[in-house]
């Protein structure tokens, strides 16, 4: 929950820009070796409530303009990502999401393809859970009257059987904005079309 403006000792107008030939030899060994910045969403860069500070957004916006690489990489799936993404407003903006089995660039606004002001993803990869074991995590789920979310592309479903199932999906909706569709089939629709993360 600490603003990162105020856990580093340097504040957003003396980040040093791209290095070049000139400026490589007056910056800190530090600040040559790393380029990147990669964050955690949920209890990393996001307070406790969900949210992201504009303190923290127009910090890692000014290490992008800089020519720092900020990243998102979070155990989320990608609906969970889009808003906070938003609010960076950074181009091409690298995101890494459900536990590093899918990762793409998240760009706002219109593109030569598109007039309107939808979001454009360009995925760079994506590594699907093998059918076969969501088979079986969705076999052991049942036997321990689990719940599953079965993420497919950008959309969420559950089979919840229980009150308990329906606070848990309605406690992840509040988290992370993500809704959830219920399914009473045990997924069986879903499961015809192509694989997805569970």
């Amino acid at each position: 929950d600490i603003p990162l403006s105020t856990s580093h000792e340097m504040p957003p107008n003396d980040i040093p820009s791209k290095p070049t030939s000139e400026s490589t030899n007056s910056m800190p060994k530090t600040l040559k070796r790393y380029r990147m910045v990669a964050l955690d969403l949920d209890k990393t860069l996001l307070a406790s409530d969900g949210s992201l500070a504009d303190v923290q957004a127009d910090y890692l916006r000014t290490l992008s303009e800089k020519g720092f690489v900020v990243c998102i990489a979070t155990a989320r799936a990608a609906t969970g990502t889009y808003a906070y993404a938003a609010k960076l407003q950074i181009p091409r903006l690298p995101i890494v999401c459900s536990n590093g089995s899918s990762g793409f660039f998240w760009s706002q606004g219109s593109t030569s393809e598109s007039d309107d002001d939808d979001p454009v993803i360009e995925e760079q990869f994506h590594f699907p859970v093998p059918k076969p074991i969501v088979l079986r995590a969705l076999k052991l789920a049942n036997k321990h009257n689990f719940c599953l979310q079965y993420h497919y592309k950008d959309s969420v479903y559950a089979n919840e059987k229980s009150e308990i199932h329906y606070r848990c999906t309605k406690k992840y909706t509040a988290k992370t904005g993500v809704r959830i569709q219920h399914i009473d089939d045990d997924y069986k629709a879903i499961l015809k079309k192509e694989a997805a993360p569970v």
